[in-house]
């Protein structure tokens, strides 16, 4: 590590941050085969950070782990705001233990909103990057241990306000797993340990984990949190509380950076009940965002916004009067059209457009070759069918 912190590797960095690193590789230069290794390792990471961590990145003496590492850390929107819903969320602010620390990214946001955070993480090399990277970032309050997750709890006997798992989603062949039980740590093995040492456990979990199966398989979840940036959905936040016999809260949020943050709760008996209407086309048309998509909340939506559904199975949203609010993307319709070429034609303004399929028998490809229609522009064409089983083209512009 003190190699990568000389006055000469970091020149290095900063001028070839751009450069290909096949190229580097290859180049004839002071540094050993090994040396640039690392070197490329550094430049590769810190091009995936630019926008993952650009808070880190603004104090040049950080280490950063290698791209993988990189990749299953949180970035730092969903990290402020998970940590901030935490914090809100727990019972007292004193202590909190992240059981598989990695990278550090959550630990470090955790330790502006408790008062002591332990980190922990087996992986060596990571926890030596973190020290360094703590002591640059000033984060005082954080006790680092290099330990597993399960030796640690057995070596503890203090108890913490809240615990954080984030389980490793690769098996040993570094392939993705989904399954509760086949993370690392097992939790739901870890459970009865857990509640030994605290009162609240706050689970973050694959996007494609089934939330329904999780909430039964672990009991006593108080709260889902479905977490989305820039309408890609990147985290499942589970709130478990002992004291938590009911049916959780299923909290959605997809979040900008420069757009106001998309927010909508509801609870299953909620969806159970709600009553929805259903609709031909009217003056809008609205397609809910990517987290409230995966939370399964179709019904509710509906009916809180006083807003029909096409179909469904297509989770499209029409509606007379603009309901702005609206967590999704929201269009006004200019044209409807049946799913013809010389019928939609006529209607475009230019012959390029942004195409989405729901509950539609084409795919968007087949689409494009059959109407002669190119990527991009300014309008929004939607291909879906309607209660009365009606195929048809939508074209819409952006509100």
């Amino acid at each position: 590590m003190d190699f990568l912190l000389s006055p000469e590797v970091q020149q290095f960095i900063a001028k070839n941050l751009y450069e290909s690193p096949a190229k580097l590789m290859l180049s004839s230069s002071s540094f050993s085969k090994e040396e640039m290794t690392l070197i490329v390792g550094q430049i590769q990471a810190r091009r995936k950070a630019q926008s993952k961590l650009p808070e880190w990145l603004s104090y040049p003496q950080i280490i950063l782990p290698a791209v993988l590492s990189l990749e299953q850390s949180s970035s730092e929107i969903t990290a402020q705001y998970k940590a901030n819903y935490i914090a809100q969320q727990a019972i007292k602010k004193a202590s909190l233990v992240d059981l598989t620390g990695g990278f550090g990214v959550d630990s470090y946001y955790f330790s502006k909103e408790f008062a002591t955070v332990s980190y922990v993480e087996q992986n060596e090399v990571l926890v030596n990057q973190v020290k360094h990277n703590f002591g640059q970032l000033e984060a005082k309050n954080v006790i680092i241990y290099n330990q597993a997750a399960e030796y640690f709890l057995q070596h503890q006997e203090q108890t913490w306000d809240v615990i954080y798992l984030d389980p490793a989603r690769r098996d040993t062949q570094k392939n993705k797993v989904f399954r509760l039980e086949d993370c690392t740590p097992d939790v739901l093995t870890l459970l009865p340990t857990l509640w030994s040492k605290t009162k609240q456990v706050f689970l973050k979990l694959a996007p494609m984990l089934d939330i329904d199966l999780a909430i039964r398989q672990l009991g006593n979840v108080a709260e889902v949190l479905v977490v989305a940036v820039n309408n890609e959905c990147k985290e499942l936040l589970f709130l478990l509380d002992q004291t938590k016999t009911t049916s959780p809260i299923i909290k959605t949020v997809n979040l900008y950076q420069s757009k106001p943050i998309q927010e909508f709760d509801f609870s299953r008996e909620e969806e159970a009940q709600a009553k929805v209407r259903f609709s031909e086309p009217l003056n809008y048309l609205y397609e809910p965002n990517v987290a409230v998509l995966k939370a399964g909340v179709f019904k509710t939506i509906a009916q809180r916004f006083e807003v029909a559904k096409l179909h469904q199975h297509s989770h499209l949203y029409t509606s007379d009067a603009l309901q702005d609010h609206f967590p999704g993307r929201i269009f006004k319709i200019k044209a409807i059209c049946k799913y013809a070429k010389k019928d939609i034609r006529k209607v475009m303004s230019e012959p390029k457009a942004n195409i989405t399929t729901r509950n539609f028998p084409d795919s968007v490809a087949t689409i494009r070759k059959k109407l002669g229609i190119k990527e991009g522009g300014d309008q929004y064409l939607f291909f879906t069918q309607t209660l009365a089983h009606k195929t048809l083209a939508i074209v819409t512009e952006k509100v």
